[in-house]
């Protein structure tokens, strides 16, 4: 699981400078990123069924869960590198071209800032274990959110693109509603967790 994280590092920082545009879509997103998103599923699965026995004292189950945390920053920074390439472009693509990108961006955020504003529940007496790497994850992932709602915000957005506007917001499970008051909706609830779950870390 931690050597997939790595692989699509890789895979994204070696061959994504070489892929064009027009095949970045269907040669390099479509395939990796629902990937990336199975692998960050199946880590926050782990953590969650490890979590109940962390302690100072078994020190091989907190060493494997600080272990995973540090594989899911690593998957998201792989994203924002993502992000970064397509934003890099002086003409950015239209919403279609990149489609797998918010997609699969929207579904980790989510499931990594819902872990962020629980942690004080998942993680009980014991957040102090990893109260650091958590903070990590939560800066990686407002990183990651900040950068995509800059390069959102750089694209213009036609008739063809908003209506996968919507359709990325519902495969990700958030709320949809029509053409960009989806976009605006989905921008407004991703900063205002962000300022919640910021403010639930640092308290």
């Amino acid at each position: 699981m931690y050597v997939s994280a790595g692989i699509l590092k890789i895979i994204t920082e070696k061959f994504l400078p070489h892929i064009g545009l027009p095949e970045l879509e269907e040669e390099c997103f479509s395939k990796i990123l629902p990937k990336a998103v199975s692998v960050f599923h199946s880590m926050m699965e782990e953590l969650l069924d490890q979590v109940a026995g962390l302690s100072s004292q078994n020190t091989e189950l907190c060493s494997l869960l600080r272990n995973i945390l540090q594989a899911m920053m690593q998957l998201i920074d792989t994203m924002s590198s993502c992000v970064r390439h397509v934003g890099a472009y002086e003409d950015p693509p239209d919403l279609d071209a990149i489609r797998s990108l918010p997609t699969c961006i929207l579904k980790v955020l989510r499931e990594t800032f819902q872990h962020c504003k629980d942690s004080e529940v998942v993680y009980c007496g014991r957040l102090s274990l990893v109260a650091d790497l958590l903070q990590g994850l939560f800066k990686e992932a407002y990183t990651l959110q900040k950068g995509l709602l800059e390069l959102l915000d750089k694209m213009t957005l036609n008739t063809s693109s908003l209506s996968s506007v919507g359709e990325c917001l519902g495969s990700a499970h958030l709320p949809t509603r029509g053409g960009s008051a989806a976009l605006v909706h989905w921008q407004s609830v991703l900063r205002r967790d962000t300022q919640v779950i910021n403010r639930c870390l640092v308290s």
